[in-house]
């Protein structure tokens, strides 16, 4: 297991699942003034539980928070469009070379016709679909031949900022239902567990409608991005409702909620553009690979005696 441990591990999963238990923790320190444990095996625990939540998260994340780029009407019908789909328009930070040199590498390496991705004009449902596998295709192509390196730095990244830009955002609810665990009663506690277990529910059992489906439901995807929403609400109320602390502590939490917000947002941003980034990166690095296997060695170079 450990030699199949790779950068997509530790960027996708790991780090965003620290990130989470650290932020989540955030106020249980600060409500019982210690530090976190520094012995080995609470260290090992907390590496298997961040990995754990890590995946957890994306899993989630990854039906929430969509990488695709637009959308275009088919009809009656709106579809969701990808960056690596969307590149091959018309314009694009791709030059008419490399999109056109993309094209015949596809058809070259995997038989799918230059025709069918109709670079530089708009295309159909089914060419947009050509795009899709051929761009899966090229992205396989370059791992089995060892040069994705830069590429796969991409894709790490873009899942990093898509964990972390969840991750605080379920933070900066946490916070807020902490904050606002001053209000007190003798429903607030058994109401805000409720709703956790209602929230969770709901998030997990729309999470799994939506990886059955295999495709984008709005409807469903807004509804479990709310249900745990409420569930990180419910649960930084009831956390906060039972740990009672100085009246500094819900203004603390308060600016912690509101910086939270603010890194969600920032990090969401850098997802967006890390997913053009490595779409952009598996075209070029294809378009090279194309042309190191087709073009033949010059002259007396290949032997190895020019320079």
């Amino acid at each position: 297991m450990i030699e199949k441990f790779n950068f997509y591990d530790i960027y996708g999963y790991f780090l965003p699942g620290a990130a989470a238990l650290l932020l989540f923790w955030l106020p249980l320190g600060l409500a019982q003034h210690k530090l976190p444990s520094g012995d080995w095996t609470s260290a090992l625990l907390g590496a298997v539980l961040a990995y754990i939540t890590g995946v957890l998260l994306q899993t989630f994340a990854d039906k929430v928070l969509r990488s695709t780029a637009s959308k275009c009407k088919d009809g009656n019908a709106v579809r969701e469009r990808f960056p690596s789909q969307q590149l091959l328009d018309n314009g694009g930070p791709l030059s008419d070379t490399v999109k056109t040199g993309v094209a015949e590498a596809v058809e070259d390496k995997f038989g799918i016709k230059k025709e069918n991705l109709a670079v530089n004009t708009t295309p159909t449902k089914e060419q947009d679909g050509n795009r899709n596998d051929a761009f899966l295709l090229a992205r396989h192509f370059l791992v089995a031949a060892k040069e994705a390196s830069y590429v796969e730095q991409y894709e790490g990244m873009y899942a990093l900022m898509r964990g972390v830009a969840a991750s605080l955002g379920l933070a900066a609810v946490y916070y807020l239902g902490w904050a606002l665990s001053f209000l007190r009663g003798s429903w607030t506690s058994q109401a805000a567990y409720a709703a956790v277990a209602a929230g969770l529910v709901v998030a997990v059992l729309s999470t799994i409608a939506l990886v059955l489906r295999k495709k984008s439901i709005l409807v469903v995807e807004w509804l479990a991005a709310l249900a745990l929403l409420v569930a990180a609400l419910g649960l930084g109320f009831g956390m906060g409702h039972r740990y009672e602390d100085t009246a500094r502590l819900p203004a603390l939490l308060l600016l912690c909620a509101l910086a939270a917000l603010l890194g969600s947002l920032r990090a969401y941003r850098f997802y967006k553009e890390f997913t053009m980034t490595f779409a952009v990166a598996v075209w070029r690095d294809f378009f090279v690979a194309g042309k190191k296997k087709a073009d033949p060695p010059a002259g007396p170079q290949a032997g190895g005696n020019g320079v």
